[in-house]
């Protein structure tokens, strides 16, 4: 038997997967050495995104393939399973829209009427008022539109 062929290859879960896929190879030495030289990986790979999205976008999928697979084995250096920090990002972002939706209800706003500068302050006011609240959890996942 081959090294990764008893390993699914369905789509139900390919963030599972990716992650199976990368810990095994790591079994035999096929790993970056640090994590330090994973995300060297990533930013390779977004550079590639970039280039590609520049010359029409052509293998736009593969590329952005390649780049979350490098972010999955990131969390896999960091011993943090993707899928829940993903997670806690979905809950963090609507947490966060929640409070701008909020926030322009009762300014008697329309979403049409917004700008994305004003959007974005009442995004930035949601993570401030997020920060001041005491947390539980230990988050490591930050959301779409932070730092």
């Amino acid at each position: 038997m081959v090294l990764l062929d008893d390993l699914s290859t369905g789509t139900e879960n390919p963030m599972g997967r990716a992650l199976a896929l990368s810990a095994r190879a790591a079994t035999v030495g096929f790993d970056w050495p640090d994590v330090d030289s994973v995300l060297d990986k990533v930013v390779e790979e977004l550079e590639e995104l970039r280039a590609c999205l520049a010359t029409g976008g052509r293998g736009t999928a593969e590329e952005l393939g390649d780049l979350l697979f490098a972010i999955i084995n990131v969390a896999r250096k960091l011993e943090v399973d993707p899928a829940v920090a993903l997670e806690r990002t979905n809950q963090k972002f609507v947490s966060r829209f929640g409070h701008v939706e909020r926030r322009m209800l009762a300014g008697a706003k329309t979403w049409d009427g917004a700008s994305l500068t004003e959007l974005e302050r009442l995004w930035n006011e949601a993570k401030v008022l997020e920060r001041t609240r005491p947390s539980s959890e230990d988050s490591n996942a930050e959301g779409p539109h932070d730092e």
